[in-house]
């Protein structure tokens, strides 16, 4: 429960306390006195809301290079997807409100450079390449 949340159910819960204490039936009334506030009904002062839905963001994985790609694989919103055929330059576009995320490249020789953005703002990035064959991960969260 969010602060504000806590303060004012605390607050709420303390003025019907203060009311439920309170006897003004006439019988405990001093002769001619007003009758108390808390016998009118209550009005509430503060609209409760529903809590905010998540926002989603977009997620764009890209990867350029001269490597050959022997295999692609990437995990976005709880599904996994494999690709054996990726062909460099290669782009991935997600909608996702929260989460983690990986993309996974195993590549042959050459060099390869994979950039993940967030709402097109740099999220991370890395590189790799060589005579040989390597692997480049990328992963993160979005909250």
């Amino acid at each position: 429960m969010k602060p504000a949340t806590a303060r004012l159910a605390v607050s709420i819960l303390l003025l019907a306390a203060v009311a439920g204490c309170t006897d003004t039936s006439p019988e405990t009334r001093a002769p001619g006195a007003p009758a108390s506030a808390t016998d009118a009904p209550l009005e509430p002062s503060i609209q409760a809301t529903s809590a905010p839905s998540r926002e989603a963001h977009t997620l764009v994985l890209s990867m350029t290079g001269t490597a050959r790609l022997e295999n692609v694989s990437y995990e976005v919103n709880g599904e996994a997807v494999e690709e054996k055929a990726a062909k460099l330059p290669w782009e991935k576009t997600f909608r996702i409100e929260s989460g983690s995320w990986k993309l996974v490249v195993r590549h042959g020789s050459g060099d390869v450079r994979a950039v993940a953005t967030v709402d097109g703002k740099l999220f991370t990035q890395g590189a790799g390449g060589g005579d040989g064959t390597g692997q480049l991960q990328l992963s993160g969260s979005i909250d």
